[in-house]
């Protein structure tokens, strides 16, 4: 009762709890445990704003302001009547009181939209933590993370700070090697800074430049020591190196099969959507019949879309968006499944081309959280079972699928180690590439390919298999 302006709330160590209120320039205290509230300073603190307890010294720092300039005052928690002044700030009204990791004490001050920090004495000028806010009112420091909350009431905003240490980069992602220059922060004045890079690398200079070699999702960590206090800002994912990928399967089918084809792609950051153009046009005589995410990476996606359809050119782009769902993690694997129809068959060429040119408008790209880009294409190939001629070995790499040469020799056995160890570019004929039938599962193309070609060619010399 007779409360008008409540404002800003402090807890004591004794169960008590005490609110302010700027216009009859009062604070109040309750008892937690019955409710009670009664008044606990009516006079000498104008314009009470914000409260802070003291446990140290059993005593609530509170800003006041007279004349429309600040002051921080003190008021015993065991006698209201014993008010003294802390420091007279010079400052324009301040609103809210925090403490730092080292007992230091920040303060907002909505008239400058600057945050400030003062020494645990008081005894120095105040440190500017940072400016520009939009009316910055309520503090809040978590001590373990090193953030200071500043709600910001003008905006409707939240800003957060990290007044111990803090960093800036100059660029956050790009394809490797990527040289990254690392700006570092403090309030304070460390007396050192270290760097751990997330790849192995380290410095120890407070601004350095440092090169990500291979490909991946960085977390990268500042420690400064204050005082002898050491002080860590982690900035999870902050750098990405990409060599994305964007690829499709080789697929062997029956003559007049229904076949579900995958999409496949390689992410080393965090995507929002892929946007994947999709040919099909070819001597199979493929027809579109439908895709989906069901099953894939991108399964919790729920923002799926055709941007643009085109039955004569047999080629359409879809449009993958994570919607309300998580972004897809760093990671490889399939991301859509396009079903087609196998209606025609050439003799001469039983294999189809599937790849992700873009047309027109629509290019293939990657949304990544720390930025948007083109991923490298790797065209796929679905083909007609018993596409090996004679005997094994004529191995030809996707879109080099008709050389015209049906002899065994280097060239094959270059390709064979290219689609396994370098460039992964799928082969034209599972059948031919597969000459050690028996070395791995289903007929896959494993080491056993590679040394029964070598051994073919340079070592026993034993015939290859027969076309299955």
């Amino acid at each position: 009762p007779g409360a008008n302006l409540l404002n800003t709330m402090a807890a004591d160590t004794s169960g008590n709890i005490y609110v302010s209120d700027g216009t009859p320039n009062m604070v109040y205290k309750i008892k937690l445990g019955t409710h009670a509230l009664s008044p606990f300073v009516w006079f000498g603190l104008p314009h009470a704003v914000g409260l802070l307890f003291d446990p140290d010294n059993n005593r609530l720092l509170v800003t006041t302001d007279s004349a429309g300039t600040a002051s921080i005052k003190a008021v015993s928690c065991s006698d209201s009547t014993d008010i003294s002044l802390v420091l007279a700030t010079g400052l324009p009204p301040l609103d809210m009181l925090s403490w730092g990791f080292d007992g230091s004490v920040y303060t907002s001050c909505w008239e400058t939209n600057s945050v400030y920090r003062y020494d645990p004495t008081f005894s120095a000028p105040p440190v500017v933590v940072s400016t520009g806010h939009n009316g910055p009112a309520q503090l809040c420091y978590n001590e373990s993370d090193g953030v200071l909350a500043v709600p910001c009431f003008m905006s409707s905003s939240i800003a957060f700070l990290y007044p111990d240490a803090d960093f800036t980069v100059d660029t956050a992602w790009g394809r490797g090697p990527l040289s990254v220059h690392f700006t570092g922060t403090s309030s304070y004045t460390p007396e050192a800074w270290h760097w751990d890079f997330g790849d192995g690398g380290t410095s120890d200079i407070q601004s350095p430049d440092h090169a990500f070699e291979q490909p991946g999702l960085y977390d990268v960590s500042l420690q400064v020591t204050i005082d002898g206090v050491q002080r860590t800002r982690t900035f999870p994912g902050c750098v990405a190196v990409v060599a994305d990928t964007l690829r499709g399967e080789t697929l062997e089918i029956a003559a007049g099969a229904t076949v579900e084809y995958c999409v496949e792609s390689t992410n080393h950051m965090p995507l929002n959507g892929l946007t994947i153009p999709l040919h099909w046009d070819g001597p199979l005589g493929l027809e579109y019949v439908s895709h989906t995410v069901s099953g894939c990476r991108t399964g919790d996606f729920n923002d799926i879309s055709v941007l643009n359809f085109d039955p004569i050119g047999k080629r359409l782009v879809i449009e993958l968006a994570k919607g309300t769902a998580a972004a897809l993690p760093v990671g490889s694997g399939t991301v859509l499944r396009v079903t087609f129809n196998q209606t025609e068959m050439s003799p001469e060429d039983r294999t189809n081309a599937i790849g992700f040119e873009g047309y027109g408008a629509y290019e293939a790209a990657f949304e990544g959280t720390l930025g948007t880009y083109a991923p490298d294409l790797a065209p796929g190939v679905i083909e007609l079972a018993g596409c090996c001629l004679g005997t094994a070995g004529n191995v030809q790499l996707v879109p080099d699928c008709d050389d015209g040469d049906q002899s065994v020799d280097v060239g094959d056995l270059t390709n064979l180690i290219d689609h396994l160890f370098i460039g992964f570019a799928p082969v034209c004929c599972l059948e031919e590439a597969d000459v050690a039938p028996l070395s791995g599962p289903d007929g896959g193309i494993d080491v056993g390919d590679l040394t029964t070609m070598i051994d073919h060619l340079f070592i026993t010399f034993p015939a290859l298999p027969s076309c299955r």
